[in-house]
């Protein structure tokens, strides 16, 4: 987690507030906090901290090579005599130190095994090349995805990855777009480890920069609905409600209620309102998911044809939150089995029987009655790179 707490009372202190020690940039809510940490031992390794970069240095480092560790654990079978395909060797190495290899992508057989210090290594070296023909996007996604069999890296490898990319670039001013594109890739690295709590710092701290830089524009839709996300993860289902809620407004102002993002947004807060009556107890919000999906349905068939994986899954959406719906009538039940009968059909047309059945409906946002449990298809792991920080880094590298 980033340092933004005060290291005497661990008082939440913001981006840039409070007062920071003049030699290793600890920080502190004022002089007494100092004061206080420096009679209880920080005099003792100040120095150490101001050589190794300052406190946030210090702390992604050592976080790095915490979390680079219970990765290349987890690999240690899987990896167990193959040998990493940057510098050719294996676990034992004879010039550096000895580093255990991982794999953690869509790579298969002897393919795809790497020690993290390279994957590193050679991220820093492609994006300081300036003189390399490759495109700057292509350079920053060498962070976060194979460069073998072009999939992101998932797990631990991701979460090592991510401090790896901010512990390189956290020096740098604070609203640089490259600093902010790594705040993003530790971000989304903590999320694929499954450490939302950690992301969702990180997330909001983003969040602070673009409100401090662009005090009086609205937040980028797509950082709103990664904070949703992870205040779903952590149960907090009022908050992810509220931030759909937010997402939306954005998005329909910008583009119009009838734009496609528009309407993907929509579905995003039904599934919101769905979610937050089941899991909280509050009906009414059933009925005001229901009348939205019902609302927003034709608009989707209209503009984006009954085919579109949007409309199938606003239908999917309106059955499901009928069975949810303790209050539904027999008759509502019986028209909303038919409608997920009808998408099951439709979707097997047009997407496929097997694998794009699978691939095309995200995972329902409710539980439904057993009727369709069996048949439900199933959703694929959250898609890389849906942070967008347009007010805040342009035309960002991290995509």
């Amino acid at each position: 987690m980033l340092l933004t707490n005060c290291a005497a009372c661990a008082a939440p202190l913001g981006l840039s507030s409070g007062k920071k020690c003049g030699r290793c940039s600890t920080r502190y809510c004022g002089p007494a906090c100092q004061k206080l940490h420096w009679e209880g031992g920080h005099d003792k390794f100040c120095k150490k901290l101001k050589r190794g970069g300052g406190a946030e240095q210090c702390n992604a480092n050592y976080r790095y090579e915490e979390v680079a560790a219970i990765a290349i654990e987890k690999c240690a079978e899987d990896t167990k005599g193959q040998t990493c395909y940057i510098c050719t060797e294996g676990a034992v190495r004879r010039h550096t130190a000895n580093e255990g290899l991982v794999r953690m992508c869509a790579c298969r057989g002897t393919s795809g095994f790497v020690h993290l210090s390279c994957l590193v290594q050679q991220a820093q070296i492609v994006n300081d090349d300036e003189l390399s023909n490759e495109d700057a996007n292509s350079k920053w996604r060498r962070w976060d995805v194979c460069r073998l069999c072009k999939t992101a890296f998932h797990g631990d490898v991701s979460h090592a990855l991510g401090w790896a990319c901010w512990k390189t670039y956290l020096c740098r001013p604070e609203t640089d777009i490259v600093r902010l594109d790594a705040l993003k890739i530790l971000a989304e690295g903590m999320m694929q480890s499954g450490d939302y709590e950690s992301a969702l710092h990180v997330f909001q701290n983003l969040l602070a920069i673009n409100k401090k830089s662009f005090p009086h524009a609205s937040p980028p839709d797509g950082l709103l609905g990664v904070i949703a996300t992870c205040y779903a993860h952590l149960g907090q289902y009022d908050k992810v409600v509220d931030m759909r809620r937010d997402a939306l407004e954005i998005i329909v102002d910008m583009r119009g209620p009838e734009d496609p993002l528009s309407l993907e947004s929509t579905l995003d807060l039904a599934c919101a309102l769905g979610m937050c009556a089941e899991r909280t107890g509050k009906p009414h919000l059933f009925s005001e998911a229901r009348s939205l999906a019902r609302e927003t349905l034709p608009v989707a068939e209209r503009v984006l044809g009954p085919h579109n994986a949007t409309t199938l899954r606003l239908t999917e959406n309106c059955a499901q939150l009928v069975f949810a719906d303790k209050s539904s009538s027999q008759d509502d039940r019986r028209a909303a089995i038919s409608s997920m009968e009808g998408v099951v059909r439709t979707t097997r047309r047009v997407y496929g029987a097997r694998t794009q059945l699978r691939k095309m409906p995200r995972r329902p946002c409710v539980n439904c009655a057993g009727t369709w449990g069996a048949t439900r298809p199933t959703s694929p792991p959250p898609s890389r790179g849906a942070l967008v920080l347009s007010r805040v880094s342009g035309n960002s590298r991290g995509g």
